[in-house]
């Protein structure tokens, strides 16, 4: 699944502005029509592309600045690094749903440098400490299997100290305690 979720958007991607039209994808993908409406679907329901007048087009979002409350200052700008290993990782996590680190990276087209690898891991790792995310126990010759518990919106959540703050609930989520188990709320 991920490797057509994948091939799709690149396909899409590749056309540029102008965007791609379903027997054109359904051509170049090689995969039958029902599966890229498949596709589409987990696409767009991801906020990754956008239909417009029967083509599809990659999405381009920017954040809207929005008036402070009491509890929360004014967002002026969602942050100056877009596309980073941790906003990547995010996406691919929520198209896959399930998937090892390394199918994670694949997914990214990322070389698996050990810097790489470990910030992976240590976003990873974070999400799980958060409730958002759950992983299997290793096993002789296995690799741990990380798996999305709630889908917290298109933006990726950010590391703090004393938890995850979600920019799209504006919202903190707080670690767990060892031992605890958490819906990622």
């Amino acid at each position: 699944m991920a490797q057509s979720l994948r091939l799709v958007l690149d396909t899409i991607e590749a056309a540029g502005g102008s965007g791609v039209a379903l027997p054109e994808l359904v051509e170049k993908t090689a995969l039958g029509e029902q599966i890229v409406r498949r596709r589409l679907a987990d696409l767009h329901s991801d906020g990754l592309i956008r239909a417009a007048k029967g083509r599809y087009l990659v999405k381009r979002t920017r954040a809207k600045p929005s008036k402070a409350t009491d509890n929360q200052p004014a967002v002026t700008h969602r942050r100056a690094h877009r596309n980073s290993l941790r906003d990547r990782l995010w996406r691919a996590l929520r198209l896959s749903r399930k998937a090892t680190l390394a199918e994670l990276l694949e997914l990214l087209d990322e070389a698996c440098t050990p810097n790489t690898h470990n910030h992976a891991r240590r976003y990873l790792a974070a999400l799980t400490r958060a409730g958002v995310t759950r992983h299997s126990r290793f096993k002789e010759g296995r690799a741990r299997i990380w798996q999305l518990l709630t889908d917290l919106g298109p933006y990726a959540p950010l590391m703090r100290a004393d938890g995850l703050y979600d920019p799209n609930g504006r919202r903190l989520i707080p670690y767990l305690m060892k031992g605890e188990v958490g819906d990622g709320t």
